[in-house]
Order: structure tokens, then sequence, then C-alpha cells
């Protein structure tokens, strides 16, 4: 019997042991990647926020009368010239924890590399409001885990040196919404003949619904599935 109980001890310490070791790999392997993140961060310093917009013409009383576009038709709006229903549907759609992360909703992550693994294909999404702003700037739609690495890391930078409504700001002026229609303001325009900030709940609920797939939710194209993308 004491033989036993030694053999069991001497196992348990070996295990907790081991444990031990992991467990100090793994944090130290988390503060390294994250020093390097933070100096690669300060090297390559602040992504460039810029993306084409139109010209837009006024007349002498300040009154739109005409505009100009180079390759994507967007109006670029404020953070408080969107209406507040619109605000809170997107972040509630594709980020709850937008204002409580760094740029990465981990468990999120977790989740999704897992469904990805057991569906051996790259099909589950998990991307912060950041990730996919990082995306929209500076790099394709395209499944690959190349593109999901560089977009962390433009995420990371986002993150590092824009505030968090500059990074909302800028995602919900460059989503595409279909039939060429880029931002909140594009696609208000075109949707409902109206600015941003005048959507109505119901209103600011399908266009949610057509940045989740503007090819399958566009009201004009197939109005009955817009409907139930928003119910």
């Amino acid at each position: 019997m004491k033989r036993v109980e030694y053999i069991k001890k001497k196992k348990r310490r070996v295990f907790l042991r081991r444990f031990s070791m992991l467990a100090i790999t793994a944090v130290t392997a988390f503060f390294t990647m994250f020093l390097c993140l933070r100096l690669y961060a300060q090297i390559t310093g602040a992504p460039s926020l810029s993306v084409p917009k139109a010209s837009v013409f006024l007349d002498k009383n300040g009154r739109q009368i005409g505009d100009k576009f180079s390759a994507e038709r967007r109006y670029w709006v404020d953070l408080d010239e969107i209406s507040p229903f619109l605000i809170d549907a997107v972040i509630a759609t594709e980020d709850r924890n937008f204002f409580n992360h760094n740029g990465f909703d981990y468990k999120r992550i977790a989740g999704a590399v897992l469904k990805d693994i057991k569906s051996m294909r790259k099909a589950e999404g998990a991307s912060s409001i950041t990730q996919q702003y990082a995306r929209n700037l500076f790099l394709t739609h395209e499944k690959s885990w190349t593109r999901k690495i560089k977009e962390a890391l433009y995420a990371y930078r986002l993150e590092t040196f824009y505030e968090k409504d500059v990074i909302l700001e800028g995602y919900l002026n460059t989503v595409y919404f279909g039939h060429g229609m880029y931002g909140v303001e594009a696609a208000s325009r075109y949707y409902f003949a109206k600015s941003a900030k005048d959507l109505t709940l119901e209103e600011s609920a399908v266009i949610t619904a057509i940045a989740k797939g503007p090819s399958v939710y566009s009201p004009r194209d197939y109005p009955e599935q817009s409907r139930r993308g928003n119910c």
C-alpha cells in the first residue's frame, strides 16, 4: 500500500511540475508576443485612415447641388450624424464587446477556430469591428490564415493609436452595402432617401442586415430575404 501511495504521489508531483512548467511557458510566450506586438506597432506607427470620398458641390446657400465620386460612392459622416438606432444595431450584431476589448474578442475567436477545425475549412467569422475596419481599409475578403494574421496586426495598430469612437466612425463609413454604396450615409440615401441621422429603428435594422450580406439581404433585389434577415 505504501508503495502504491508513493507512486501516486510521485506521479502527482511530476504532473504538477510539468503543468507548472507549461503554465510558465505559456505566460512567458504571451508576454513575449505582447511586447513584440507593442514594438511592432511603435515601429510601424499609426496606419492611415484615408479612403476615397465624394466631392460635394454646394450652392451659395450651402445646399448640395451635385457630387462627384472616384471608385466608391461614399459620403463621410461623423458619429453624431448617424442614428443611435443604427449604431446600437451594428454593435449588437457585429461586436457586442466592442468597447470592452482591445480589438480582439478572444472568446469568439476561440469558438470560431474550433468550428473551423471541426469543419476543416475557414468558414466561421469572429472578427471584431476593429478587425473588419482593418480589412475594409487595407485587405481583401480572401479566406486565408495569412489575411487573418495581417488583419490582426492592422487591428492592433488601430487600437494602439486611435480611440474607439474614431474606429467605430471609420467602420460605419467604410462598410459595403451593395449597389456600389459604401458607408451608412450612402446606404441610407440609396435605400431610404434620407440621411443616416434620420433612420428609424426598423430602417436601422434593415441597413444592419444588408451589411451581413449585400448580395443576399438587399431590400431592392431580395425583399423577402431582407425581412427575414431582420427577424
